[in-house]
């Protein structure tokens, strides 16, 4: 699970689920350009959404994608 937001917002609203468990990279798309945000990433299972990791702060490039 990764949890995102635009830094200055205050939460993280936009999240997306990895289901492919052999996955060791993701692209976040339809980001905004040449803005900052906030990423974190939680493990998800049967058991549900695991502790987030603290966030980390990456600036889109031009057309608005960031490979994690």
């Amino acid at each position: 699970m990764i949890s995102y937001n635009i830094i200055g917002l205050g939460s993280f609203a936009d999240e997306r689920n990895i289901t492919d468990p052999s996955a060791t990279s993701y692209v976040l798309d339809g980001l905004i350009v040449f803005t900052e945000y906030e990423i974190r990433i939680a493990a998800y299972n049967i058991e549900g959404v695991g502790v987030y990791s603290n966030p980390i702060t990456q600036r889109t490039a031009e057309g608005g994608k960031m490979k994690l």
